[in-house]
């Protein structure tokens, strides 16, 4: 799990013209106002009344309209608190790995995890010899995972993962169920193999080389990444 400030936990509404600025998505935007904008501004107050009534979870909403800010509304955290972001970090360590073969660090997506992992000593690593670094990112690996029940249910993988002292150790000894490539299954212990990956390819934690080449490159300036026992950024 990740925490960042960024707007990924906004409700953004784009018009297409406002994609052809460039002064977002910094804190520079410039504003306007409903009437200048053509905005009806009785239908935003209703939806401002509806989300209240219903009692959406709705962090903040924004409404961007022809490259200008006509609404910005925080009605749970400020523009300023860090959030968790949850699976949206799986976009970053993918990205990450994308970046690390472009450098030479992974050779390709044809690679097999345990180039960088085989130093791990679990007893069931070795059935997992056939296991891709595309194999991670298609979540079609074949380890047997149980992610789609209620996270309190302790059968839940995610939760044993969680709660184990060695997450990598924790994956890589989960049984096959199914040979690689053969089967979709949601794994959220397969992406953090690849932080573990990344990690391991290019020296650098998953963190840093994310500032470098992504936050960095975003304007991101305040991000917390959690780290599992072994300093391994959750991925």
């Amino acid at each position: 799990m990740m925490f960042i400030v960024s707007l990924s936990n906004t409700q953004i509404i784009l018009s297409e013209s406002s994609l052809e600025r460039d002064y977002w998505p910094t804190d520079g935007w410039q504003h306007s106002t409903f009437e200048e904008a053509g905005m009806n501004e009785e239908r935003i107050v209703e939806m401002f009344e509806y989300i209240e009534e219903n009692n959406y979870a709705v962090d903040s909403v924004l409404i961007v309209k022809d490259g200008y800010l006509v609404v910005e509304e925080y009605l749970t955290f400020s523009s300023e608190t860090l959030h968790p972001v949850y699976s949206v970090t799986k976009s970053f360590t993918s990205t990450l790995i994308g970046r690390a073969i472009e450098e030479g660090y992974i050779e390709s997506v044809d690679q097999k995890i345990l180039d960088f992992l085989r130093h791990i000593d679990v007893p069931n690593i070795e059935n997992k010899e056939n296991i891709t670094i595309e194999h991670l990112l298609t979540m079609t690996s074949g380890i047997s995972w149980n992610e789609d029940i209620s996270y309190y249910d302790s059968a839940n993988t995610f939760r044993q993962l969680v709660d184990s002292s060695n997450w990598v150790e924790f994956v890589l000894n989960q049984a096959m169920e199914d040979e690689p490539g053969n089967t979709w299954k949601y794994n959220s212990g397969g992406s953090h193999l690849l932080s573990a990956i990344i990690e391991n390819a290019t020296g650098i934690s998953t963190l840093g080389y994310a500032s470098t080449h992504i936050f960095s490159k975003l304007g991101f300036s305040s991000y917390f990444w959690e780290e599992d026992p072994q300093d391994i950024c959750f991925g």
